[in-house]
């Protein structure tokens, strides 16, 4: 049921709509500086690859997937204090647990350059 789920929401994505969804926690991975995370609510966006679950296969689609979580918070200040770059930290909701997510067209390839044959 989970599976078919996720096609049926991958199938959404794929003709253009964006999904209104709720979440519960999402786990994001410290990055940059390693500057403090907000103390108060924030709003932030998670860009991935857009896969397709076959049972044990996962299928590159090309694209992107880009959630947009309308309230997060830190789950626990006194660990996301002490995170650091590399480190995990746990989000949940604030006053929304509302999310937004879109397929994106994957950037294109820079160009490669092409030397000389002199």
């Amino acid at each position: 049921a989970q599976e078919l789920a996720e096609l049926l929401l991958l199938g959404r994505l794929l003709r253009g709509e964006t999904v209104e969804v709720t979440w519960t926690e999402v786990e994001m991975t410290r990055i940059g500086d390693g500057a403090a995370l907000p103390a108060q609510e924030f709003s932030f966006v998670d860009v991935g690859l857009l896969q397709a679950r076959l049972g044990d296969r996962v299928i590159d689609l090309g694209m992107k997937r880009q959630v947009f979580y309308r309230a997060a918070r830190v789950a626990d200040p006194a660990e996301a204090a002490s995170a650091q770059v590399g480190d995990t930290v746990r989000l949940i909701p604030g006053t929304s647990n509302q999310a937004f997510i879109t397929a994106l067209s994957a950037a294109p390839e820079a160009p490669t350059a092409i030397a000389d044959s002199d």
